[in-house]
């Protein structure tokens, strides 16, 4: 069985270079040396996607599992202390259905309402709010609404119209204000969930090009509205990675207005992409925005928490600032989908039961340890073992060791 532990030491100042050993057995001592002066990047923090779904599931739940979730997932001392969240502007897949903020046939923004995310999404977001309160949200439309678009459907792929970039991008700007008027803040705005992904469910394409030029429509109206809010595009995958951040390097009005990219774990485990994305653009932070075991539920499985410790520890040593798995909580068929795209979730609610998985666990030895703004710093070490180490606000070194051996 995989095992994953993390320890801290105490950072002397002067310590430049920390080596301690694990004894894997009498004979064998497996050697790991930490240089705190070689920092890779700083921590913005852990979290999950608040999706309808999960919000349906949390709702229906009694209210001592209700507490459990939040507890678990948001609370400083006996929780994972998670302080990042992500949403979905419009419906996902992981709802109960297509909708969007206008009613059907109306193309007026004085009709935008956002009363379907107040029946489930904002009522979850706003209890993890009472434990987390440096929480930062991004969101990300999976597809403007159907009268923008090419194929006129939210599902299916399609693109935005040319002549609907403007109001589209009034649109996302009145789904931020809106939410500001709910005591809701998003900080960071994804323009496109998967914009290379043609789905059975909500989806839009978008080339680099495009999304650039979507950017530079958006940015001076967020400015206008004086908006300090942080544009990510891709929101996809680490094979494309570095196509769409050479994109944005070689605009340099791209690059002013673009903060970061935002990376999705399927398809690949590829971590040297984000080493060679981090060379053509410096400039650009890497956020991990969605990841999650495919095909259905895996209740109390080890290896899917063992794909959570291995890809984050991959994904931060290459330039990843922070993690945001998928949906916090589904029913025990991996749902609720409209599409049928059952998938699994750290936790899980059976009835009147919480299923606690592994992937919780193994994401909290991050979570719980590794502090907002702390540096991510070079672990020199050649074996078999996975390895994160940072050095925290506090001059703590943290230090998590995955080993994927029996």
């Amino acid at each position: 069985m995989a095992k994953c532990i993390a320890t801290d030491y105490l950072n002397k100042k002067y310590f430049e270079h920390v080596t301690f050993e694990i004894d894997k057995n009498k004979n064998d001592i497996e050697k790991i040396n930490i240089n705190t002066s070689e920092i890779i990047e700083e921590v913005l923090g852990f979290g999950g996607a608040f999706t309808e779904a999960s919000g349906y599931v949390f709702k229906n739940a009694n209210k001592e599992i209700q507490d459990k979730i939040i507890k678990l997932y948001f609370d400083k001392k006996d929780g994972i202390k998670y302080n990042l969240g992500r949403m979905s502007i419009n419906s996902s897949d992981f709802g109960l259905g297509n909708y969007t903020y206008l009613p059907e046939g109306s193309k007026n923004l004085e009709d935008f309402d956002l009363s379907r995310e107040e029946k489930y999404t904002l009522p979850m977001f706003r209890k993890a709010l009472e434990f987390s309160n440096d929480m930062i949200l991004t969101c990300a439309p999976w597809s403007p609404p159907p009268f923008m678009k090419t194929n006129n459907k939210m599902n299916q792929g399609g693109k935005l119209l040319s002549e609907y970039h403007d109001l589209y991008a009034d649109y996302l700007i009145k789904y931020i204000l809106e939410m500001r008027k709910k005591g809701i803040n998003v900080e960071y705005l994804s323009l496109q969930n998967e914009p290379e992904a043609i789905q059975t469910w909500d989806s839009c394409i978008y080339t680099p090009e495009e999304m650039i030029k979507l950017a530079k429509v958006i940015h001076p109206k967020l400015l206008k509205e004086n908006l300090d809010v942080k544009l990510l595009v891709l929101d996809h995958n680490r094979d494309i990675l570095e196509k769409w951040v050479r994109a944005v390097s070689e605009d340099e009005e791209a690059l002013d207005i673009i903060w970061g990219v935002a990376i999705h774990w399927y398809v690949c485990e590829d971590f040297n992409a984000l080493k060679r994305a981090k060379k053509i653009a410096p400039k650009l932070r890497i956020l991990f925005t969605e990841g999650c075991i495919e095909g259905g539920v895996r209740p109390y499985e080890v290896w899917t928490g063992e794909r959570y410790a291995r890809n984050i520890i991959g994904d931060m040593n290459s330039g990843c600032i922070g993690y945001i798995d998928w949906n916090l909580v589904l029913d025990i068929q991996g749902g609720p989908n409209h599409k049928n795209n059952w998938c699994d979730a750290p936790m899980l609610v059976d009835n009147d039961k919480l299923i606690v998985n592994s992937s919780y666990y193994y994401i909290g030895h991050f979570s719980k340890y590794i502090m907002r703004n702390a540096k991510i710093v070079k672990t020199n070490y050649d074996g078999p073992l996975q390895i994160l180490s940072v050095v925290n606000p506090d001059g703590k070194i943290i230090v998590v060791i995955c080993n994927p051996n029996d």
